[in-house]
């Protein structure tokens, strides 16, 4: 469910509702018919989820706009109808969103949470990546001190996870599933780096939407968790 569509489109039609000469003067032709799609976007979006909204709404959508022989207006009665619906969407996943952040991994909320409140949601995503990367560094000095030079990025996700004993396990070695696991644990940290924390660093200009970041944040945490686990199973004093 893409709840920023849904907030958008609930705003929109509250303003119309508060524009001058409301319900007779509608906005125009195509911006009614962006309209009517938008709210059939939605429907489908939810059928699964809320198939009772879904049905209604395809149905207020025919006739949000009508024709009294002198012109296009908009019902005002259907209007309120659409409102009321998305309205009660918004409200019922803004509780469950809110939910999410129980479930992500305490760091990732520390680095990242407030600047997805404020809508910062590329910022808030690569921070989340960077406490991975910087956990990770500590984590090699830990196991590594007579290092001279500590790797950063990719390079410092291969050495940590890959290798023959890897420098942090993640579990037992001996089994095909252990191995799976290590291996597949290792391509993960080095991907997410790859692809989520360096981007921005080449581009000012890199925005993403409030879905995306909430999936990012939720792998990220994944990923966290799995150092968690890594650090227990290797018995690491950070």
């Amino acid at each position: 469910m893409n709840l920023e569509r849904i907030e958008q489109i609930e705003q929109t039609l509250r303003k119309w509702s508060q524009t001058q000469g409301f319900p007779n003067m509608p906005p125009s032709v195509q911006t009614m018919t962006n309209m009517c799609e938008a709210i059939l976007v939605i429907a489908e979006d939810i059928k699964h989820q809320y198939p009772v909204i879904s049905e209604e709404l395809k149905g207020l959508r025919q006739t949000l706009f009508c024709g009294n022989g002198k012109g296009l207006y908009i019902n005002p009665c259907v209007l309120g109808q659409i409102v009321e619906a998305l309205s009660i969407l918004r409200k019922e996943n803004h509780g469950r969103e809110e939910n999410v952040w129980g479930m992500i991994h305490p760091s990732i909320c520390k680095s990242s949470q407030k600047l997805f409140e404020d809508g910062s949601y590329i910022n808030a995503t690569v921070d989340a990546f960077i406490e991975i990367n910087d956990r990770l560094k500590n984590i090699y000095r830990i196991v590594k001190p007579s290092s001279t030079e500590i790797p950063d990025g990719v390079d410092l996700m291969h050495k940590l996870f890959a290798g023959n004993p890897p420098l942090l396990p993640i579990g037992e070695l001996e089994s095909e599933s252990g191995k799976n696991v290590q291996e597949g644990v290792h391509f993960m940290m080095a991907g997410a780096i790859s692809a989520l924390r360096n981007p921005k660093s080449h581009s000012n200009k890199v925005h993403i939407s409030k879905d995306e970041a909430t999936r990012r944040l939720m792998f990220a945490s994944m990923l966290m968790y799995k150092i968690d686990e890594a650090i227990v199973f290797s018995n690491i004093s950070e």
